[in-house]
């Protein structure tokens, strides 16, 4: 594609396995923003590399070693020419007008800026969702190469190039999980598996212990999903991500008052962190003080306007307060803004899955923003019968 000289030379990078399934909608994506799409295989046995050939520019073959980093350094290598590389997982996209906020973005950064941190939507098939931020944008600098056979990342290159973070107001979008239950079960002990290598090499990594922690909470193995938060915490009380997992795990055991501690005190670390906020609103709905959840609520629509589904819940909240039309008012908005909520697969309705809901950065009885919405234009159209709606969490 013919871009203006002025603007700057972003090359698009992805490492694919298996990914006939998303790759096309990622690479589209990426030519719609960048002069070059580079794609590395890493072992596929289904239409990848074909995919691949077809949308991109560049496609290269890396066997698997169990690092990730490995492979996505090995794309980084067949970069030539650029200012910015942009990084994105097979199974992420970008739409269309998030593309556009983020060539603004990359033109309107300084020099001191060396990576871009987006917001994350991570979807399931029945359309609840979690949010991270996630650095998938960099400037094109030898010295930036990505660290860690699992959760791999830039940030320690960048920090030690004495370059900062900054962020953008584009969201990404990641369909992952929209895969089936067996499916995302298979990927999560395998990298389960790469995470206890990794551990061998950082013992101490808080961060990676309580993401362990994550994951056994997810498969249903609830008592090691503490353990390995108790170790996390042991290992360093200090770090705010530390806190937001314990979060995550209190609530999947049903410790609510234990799950908006550990927020709280993430939330004393660093005040800024408006997930943090969200997820005290979270708790707070689940345990009925539904006034303070909205307050919390609000602030963080105040606060972080980028942070969409603040909106949501507050539209879940007016619902079980009886507020119907003030429901469909956030909820509409909401969609405005970011109109993938409303994505959802047929296999979200059709598969039983008790645990996907504990990813959830909304009440774990969220169905999906569609059915909430229905809902409650049914109450207000008079087709519905109003009921009293509860969203207390587990217990």
């Amino acid at each position: 594609m013919n871009i203006p000289a002025r603007h700057p030379r972003i090359v698009g990078c992805v490492i694919a396995k298996d990914e006939e399934r998303f790759l096309e909608e990622c690479l589209l994506s990426l030519r719609s923003i960048c002069d070059r799409v580079i794609v590395v295989d890493t072992g596929s046995s289904d239409r990848t590399r074909d995919i691949a050939r077809e949308k991109a520019d560049t496609v290269a073959d890396h066997p698997f070693t169990n690092d990730f980093s490995a492979a996505r350094n090995h794309a980084l290598a067949l970069v030539d020419q650029a200012d910015w590389i942009l990084f994105l997982d097979a199974d992420e996209r970008l739409n269309p007008d998030q593309a556009k906020r983020l060539r603004s973005g990359l033109e309107d950064q300084s020099t001191d800026v060396g990576a871009i941190a987006m917001l994350r939507y991570n979807f399931f098939a029945g359309g609840g969702f979690y949010t991270g931020r996630e650095v998938r944008a960099f400037r094109y600098d030898e010295r930036i190469r990505y660290e860690r056979r699992i959760n791999e990342s830039v940030k320690p290159a960048i920090a030690r190039a004495g370059l900062r973070i900054g962020t953008t107001d584009a969201i990404l979008t990641h369909v992952g999980h929209m895969r089936s239950r067996a499916e995302r079960e298979a990927k999560a002990l395998r990298y389960m598996s790469l995470m206890q290598a990794q551990l061998e090499a950082q013992p101490d990594d808080a961060v990676l212990l309580g993401y362990i922690g994550l994951n056994m909470r997810i498969l249903g193995r609830f008592d090691e999903a503490v353990e390995w938060s108790d170790k996390s915490l042991r290992a360093d009380k200090a770090n705010p991500t530390v806190w937001f997992f314990r979060g995550h795990v209190m609530r999947s055991v049903g410790r609510n008052e234990d799950a908006l501690a550990a927020y709280r005190t993430g939330l004393q670390l660093k005040p800024t962190d408006t997930a943090l906020v969200n997820m005290i609103g979270v708790c707070q709905t689940e345990a009925g003080d539904l006034d303070s959840a909205d307050a919390t609520f609000a602030a963080v629509q105040r606060d972080d306007p980028g942070l969409v589904h603040a909106g949501i819940n507050r539209g879940m909240v007016a619902q079980a307060m009886g507020d119907h039309e003030q429901a469909i008012e956030h909820f509409e908005r909401a969609i405005a803004e970011y109109p993938n909520f409303l994505v959802e697969e047929p296999i979200g309705r059709l598969e039983a899955d008790p645990l996907h809901c504990l990813y959830f950065e909304t009440v774990t009885g969220y169905a999906g923003l569609a059915q909430h919405l229905a809902y409650s234009r049914g109450c207000v159209e008079g087709w519905l019968k109003p009921e009293r709606v509860s969203f207390r969490g587990r217990r």
